[in-house]
């Protein structure tokens, strides 16, 4: 397995965003978004949006999962 650099920003313990710092294909594939936010959360912490997967929609069941 292969890991290259990437930038990467939080806000508080949650994961905002990442930014591939490298010109290699492989690996991490930033999507197509001009928000500085890739991801958002729930009051709970739970991942609801990704926006590199196009992922607008995620929910939870009572015992969140």
């Amino acid at each position: 397995m292969v890991f290259k650099p990437a930038s990467r920003s939080y806000e508080k313990t949650r994961l905002t965003s990442v930014y591939d710092i490298t010109t290699n294909d492989a690996g991490f594939k930033k999507g197509n978004t001009t928000q500085n936010d890739d991801f958002e959360y729930d009051n709970n912490g739970n991942l609801i949006v990704d926006r590199n997967k196009n992922i607008t929609n995620i929910t939870y069941n009572w015992s969140e999962r």
